[in-house]
């Protein structure tokens, strides 16, 4: 389970955990391209709690999750599944501020402010509902200054790492490759390179898209 924030390298996260457990993994592109009807779901337990129910209906048909908004669930994740092992994805604070600028808040903002009266009509569905309900969890939203985003960054990481148990967790940076990975999953080293996805301008486009689609 991928405890580390978005723009931390989670969809490099992704290839590469499918291709060590032979599965796939959950992460918010798999919302945006299959299972929208999961904003839904993910919103329910951003207010009234995540459940085992909740989880199982959610993440039972995948070896493992990363990305938001499963990695903010981490504590209720680990006490759901005890056996599981965790994953926190860093990079430097001041390149992640710039990256989720960039992408996620960027798309936010379109969302808000492109065509207004239409979003609305649309309901503005519930990637903005959710985003807004998570915000106190997160701790950090876009009205922050950079610096304010970056202290909100590392103070995810120590809460992370306060909470997990050392023996389940892996403090991990993509640029690592599969070695400590590997290592930690118990598994060989496959003779592959380390998946590189740098995907901010696809990235862009789905997830405003996702803010106007009719989804439900």
């Amino acid at each position: 389970i991928g405890a580390g924030l978005m723009r931390t390298g989670t969809n490099s996260q992704m290839k590469a955990l499918e291709i060590l457990l032979g599965g796939r993994c959950y992460h918010m592109e798999v919302i945006i391209e299959e299972k929208r009807h999961h904003l839904k779901l993910w919103l329910k337990a951003a207010t009234e709690g995540l459940t085992k129910e909740l989880a199982d209906e959610m993440l039972s048909e995948f070896r493992a999750c990363t990305d938001f908004p499963a990695a903010h669930f981490y504590s209720e994740l680990m006490q759901i599944y005890p056996e599981a092992k965790f994953i926190l994805s860093l990079r430097e604070p001041e390149r992640w501020v710039q990256s989720v600028r960039a992408t996620v808040y960027k798309a936010q903002s379109a969302g808000k402010h492109i065509l207004p009266p239409i979003a609305w009509l649309i309901g503005f569905n519930y990637m903005d509902k959710l985003q807004t309900a998570m915000f106190p969890r997160m701790g950090m939203n876009p009205g922050m200054s950079d610096q304010e985003l970056a202290v909100a960054f590392d103070r995810h990481t120590e809460a992370v790492i306060r909470t997990i148990p050392k023996e389940r967790l892996l403090v991990f940076r993509v640029t690592d490759g599969w070695e400590p990975l590997c290592k930690f999953l118990n598994v060989p080293v496959p003779d592959v390179p380390f998946p590189c996805v740098n995907d901010t301008k696809n990235f862009n486009v789905k997830l405003v898209h996702l803010y106007f689609s009719d989804q439900f």
